[in-house]
């Protein structure tokens, strides 16, 4: 599937999303995706993920962009440690928004296995109940636009990070193949770092030797508040080597540094610009002019990634 069709597909089903919610009062739905779509500009704070047209405001915003990495981020452990190495594979993603992480993991799947012969179990956990509803919409669409068989599926089921760690103590024995921490962590105070760390420990013990963890972690600086991401992950790093897991190393045009993170720079293949499209509808919604398109990169790459594997799984 080509990626302009990528494009196409998740703009028409967000398109539809706005106009059946609009066509009984248009000006209030103006209105709701204005109130949703406005904080994501400023993603150096924690946005609120509870108005209603939250889910359609970002996946026009970020949607694309985030399936892109995430894809670009499994090549890349791929290519050191294969991922879905079991007939049955049971996949975890943590945070995952609009479904862009699954939809993502789709693609790669897609190009990569024989999806005829593995059978692969997918469970979302995103909390907030916008951007579920979205997904629901979008997974299942995508699904069937690339024709994954019924070896694929793909269930939302728990709510958040915590939900998880009880849905992976529950278990008797290791059971999950990939686990996907994509853009999971918000800003968050220290006093929050021993509880978050926890449910993700818990989370790593249910890997199975041959399995893989996977993060990814918005770049930043010190000079700003999402640079909290960054530390909690350097914490987070710390605990899991600690707990017994490999930090794999991944290859970037720089080389791997032991314990650093990988960075992706952006790839010269894709229009630095937003696609036209995507302006024209956020400009429609906005009852703005329209966008020029050019505030950042699309598609830049814009995590670090890092992937982790179980000491007796090397």
């Amino acid at each position: 599937m080509r990626w302009i069709d990528v494009e196409e597909f998740v703009l028409e089903q967000i398109k539809q999303r706005l106009e059946n919610a609009s066509a009984a009062n248009p000006a209030e739905v103006y209105r709701q995706f204005r109130e949703a779509y406005e904080p994501l500009k400023d993603f150096e704070k924690n946005i609120s993920y509870d108005l209603p047209l939250t889910g359609e405001a970002y996946a026009l915003k970020y949607h694309l962009q985030r399936m892109d990495n995430m894809k670009v981020a499994l090549n890349r452990v791929h290519n050191v440690r294969p991922l879905l190495a079991s007939d049955r594979n049971f996949v975890l993603d943590i945070g995952s928004g609009t479904g862009a992480s699954a939809m993502g993991f789709m693609r790669w799947l897609n190009s990569t296995c024989d999806v005829q012969q593995k059978q692969v179990k997918v469970t979302l956990c995103e909390p907030s109940e916008h951007m579920r509803i979205v997904s629901e919409q979008l997974v299942p669409a995508f699904k069937e636009k690339l024709g994954l068989g019924p070896n694929s599926q793909f269930s939302i089921y728990p709510r958040n990070l915590e939900e998880c760690a009880q849905k992976c103590e529950r278990e008797d024995s290791p059971f999950l193949d990939l686990a996907i921490f994509c853009y999971t962590f918000w800003i968050q105070r220290r006093d929050e770092w021993p509880s978050t760390t926890k449910h993700v420990l818990e989370i790593a013990k249910a890997v199975k030797p041959n399995g893989t963890l996977v993060f990814l972690t918005p770049k930043s600086n010190a000079a700003k508040p999402s640079y909290q991401k960054v530390l909690f992950m350097q914490h987070l790093k710390r605990e899991l080597v600690n707990a017994g897991f490999n930090h794999l190393e991944i290859d970037s045009p720089s080389g791997y540094h032991p314990g650093q993170s990988t960075c992706v720079q952006r790839r010269p293949d894709y229009d630095a610009k937003w696609p036209k499209p995507v302006c024209d509808l956020i400009s429609q919604m906005l009852q703005s002019p329209p966008l020029e398109g050019n505030d950042r990169p699309y598609y830049s790459f814009s995590a670090t990634i890092d992937a982790f594997s179980p000491k007796d799984g090397e």
